[in-house]
């Protein structure tokens, strides 16, 4: 079998993914990419911390160090396809949207910090003219230039409107405003999800096609445009609280794209429901946390997510774990990360 029939058979295993189709085995990949996306690369960034502008990406320091990725391993990570993702630490949605990011070499960490008052945004947003957004779309047109149809180009993990407006207004004040101003926090929600569809849907042209479709920060590829919505603050929140005041806005981020992803902590599994209900065939991806529920313990839910034929992508950090899913779960529609500690 030639290296093209190779990959041909292995994407239409992709394409069968999203169908949940009968499948002989699983997804299977190990990522490259560090756990800690401070690690991913040497930054170059002026000083050990401080606040994080635009500019300070220089991409001619940057870009070589992302190849060097595909240099290094190829194309694929085991059945998974390996994306160049446009600087995956930097938080892109909360700085167009308005934040300040922060950033410490020495901590190993980027981070956002308040800057909103009011729960409103100040006005409406000129996504074309925000300078992170020209950044991100520079990235991606470096990315495509440096890549020639060699390797997937993807967009970044971009976090959902609860995670921009986190990013606005500390979480700390994000769970009391959900108490207090039920109202008001979810009207600056929908204002944050109105961003993510506008960048999201500006993105999607520029993001070359590779093997005829696209391939998702997981590594998953598909013939439609894939795009993960994330809202890891409502793991600390009820059900009820989650269904009544978050999941309207992270529901329309998921109608945007017809191959959107959300993405959930295992902490959050008591979310399930009202998630599945929300996502309507669209896939899902589980993190499992090492300080949540055990892999034993989950695996009823996980069972659930594949009766309801939706698609599920886990991420995990050890084989262990990987054997398990693999003898525990169906392989229709089932595809495995493990991200080494």
């Amino acid at each position: 079998m030639s290296a093209a029939d190779g990959i041909e058979a292995l994407l239409a295993r992709h394409e069968a993914f999203w169908r949940c189709a009968d499948a002989d085995r699983p997804l299977v990949g190990t990522s490259r990419w560090p756990a800690h996306s401070m690690l991913d690369f040497d930054w170059g960034l002026p000083a050990s911390e401080g606040v994080l502008q635009p500019e300070m990406l220089r991409l001619d320091h940057l870009l070589p160090q992302l190849e060097a990725y595909y240099d290094t391993d190829g194309e694929l990570d085991g059945d998974l396809v390996w994306p160049a993702i446009p600087l995956r630490g930097v938080f892109w949605l909360e700085a167009i949207a308005g934040a300040t990011l922060l950033y410490s070499v020495q901590e190993g960490w980027f981070s956002t910090q308040p800057s909103l008052q009011s729960l409103e945004l100040p006005g409406p947003i000129s996504v074309v003219d925000n300078p992170w957004f020209q950044k991100l779309v520079e990235v991606i047109a470096h990315l495509e230039l440096r890549s020639r149809g060699r390797f997937a180009v993807s967009l970044p993990l971009t976090h959902g409107p609860w995670e921009m407006v986190s990013a606005l207004i500390g979480m700390q004040r994000l769970y009391l405003e959900l108490c207090d101003h039920p109202v008001k926090v979810q009207r600056l929600a929908d204002q944050c999800a109105s961003v993510w569809i506008e960048v999201t849907q500006r993105l999607a042209p520029l993001v070359p096609l590779w093997q005829g479709g696209h391939v998702s920060y997981f590594g998953i590829w598909s013939p439609h445009f894939p795009v993960v919505a994330q809202n890891d603050f409502a793991v600390s929140v009820s059900a009820t609280m989650y269904r009544e005041r978050m999941l309207p806005a992270d529901r329309r981020t998921l109608k945007a794209w017809d191959s959107s992803w959300l993405h959930l902590h295992s902490q959050g599994v008591h979310l399930l429901d009202a998630v599945l209900e929300a996502l309507q065939g669209r896939a899902i991806n589980i993190v499992i946390d090492p300080s949540g529920p055990s892999l034993q313990d989950l695996l009823p839910a996980l069972r659930r997510v594949q009766e309801l034929r939706t698609p599920l992508h886990i991420l995990c950090n050890a084989e262990a774990q990987v054997e398990l899913l693999t003898a525990s779960l169906s392989p229709r529609g089932l595809a495995i990360t493990r991200q080494p500690t």
